[in-house]
């Protein structure tokens, strides 16, 4: 294309700039982070971290909140389970009383008072028992065409498969899905999002040690081929109150905090701050932190992972 009908394009863009997709966390959205079409986002962090919850807050505020058409691939839960969890996000009522509707009078009247926000969102679910790369650009396209969706979950890719030669080397699989999952959001032109899991031994390495050592870093992801090299922007979850590290050198309180690691960023800054961590509600939300989140401003780049 000529650049002269990009900088046009760009010229028209100015005049009305494309709406901004916020993440809803006020200590996160205030580094000029936002989502961006075309781009892939890997969500990571150990088990237990959260990375689904916060793929579920993502999903609420994208759908509920902004109005915006999302869709979700969920290769570990069923529509009904997944279902249920987004309304516990969204309505803030216990997960667990939910899962068998064994739940208290106020809670049957809060999920009678939000019940119609879920059902009216366009939020589009498919949780298949497997799923290739090649299916999941089919049905992806199909939800960008037929229900306008700007954004799709993935929970999570080392599940998914494809469909040819790449099956007798998991590397070069991983290699495939991920250049494909980037591939994907630029051509539909919407934002992807993919959990992922970390390396298995990353957490026993002997020269990680205390408190800094628990952090994830980029290198965590090397198992997932180039994963990160194709990732517009790769974001840890990290909750030290999983360490049972209930306090910083400060003394402020760390219960229900979680760190949102930004590590990547192709089109802005990294960085690190703090948001709260309800998991009976399977929410991220500033409205549980005790303490006012401190933003920690990070640019430094783990140099074992080059871009």
């Amino acid at each position: 294309m000529k650049i002269n009908i990009v900088a046009k394009k760009m010229s028209e863009d100015m005049k009305n700039p494309p709406r901004l997709i916020k993440t809803g966390l006020k200590e996160v959205d205030q580094n000029r982070f936002s989502w961006r079409k075309g781009e892939l986002v890997v969500i990571s962090g150990r088990p237990s971290m959260g990375k689904s919850s916060f793929m579920l807050t993502q999903v609420v505020n994208i759908s509920i909140m902004s109005g915006i058409p999302v869709g979700v691939f969920s290769l570990e839960t069923d529509e009904i389970t997944l279902t249920k969890k987004l309304i516990s996000n969204h309505c803030k009522i216990d997960s667990h009383a939910i899962s068998n509707w064994n739940m208290q009078e106020s809670e049957w009247e809060t999920l009678n008072s939000c019940i119609n926000e879920i059902k009216n969102a366009e939020i589009y679910l498919d949780c298949p028992p497997r799923l290739s790369i090649q299916d999941l650009y089919v049905k992806a396209k199909k939800m960008v065409i037929e229900h306008r969706v700007r954004a799709i979950f993935i929970d999570y890719i080392q599940l998914m498969s494809v469909t040819d030669s790449y099956s007798d080397n998991r590397y070069n699989e991983m290699n495939y899905i991920s250049r494909e999952l980037k591939n994907m959001a630029r051509e539909l032109d919407i934002t992807v999002f993919a959990i992922s899991q970390m390396n298995r031994n990353s957490e026993n390495n002997n020269l990680r040690l205390g408190t800094e050592g628990k952090k994830p870093r980029l290198s965590d992801l090397r198992d997932s081929g180039t994963l990160c090299d194709d990732a517009d922007v790769v974001l840890f979850i990290y909750r030290p109150e999983y360490y049972r590290i209930t306090e910083d050198e400060m003394g402020n309180s760390l219960v229900g905090v979680a760190e949102i690691m930004v590590k990547k960023n192709r089109n802005g800054e990294t960085f690190t701050a703090q948001t709260g961590y309800k998991s009976e509600f399977h929410l991220f939300s500033d409205q549980f932190i005790q303490n006012k989140p401190i933003i920690i401003n990070s640019k430094e780049t783990d140099e074992s992972v080059p871009f």
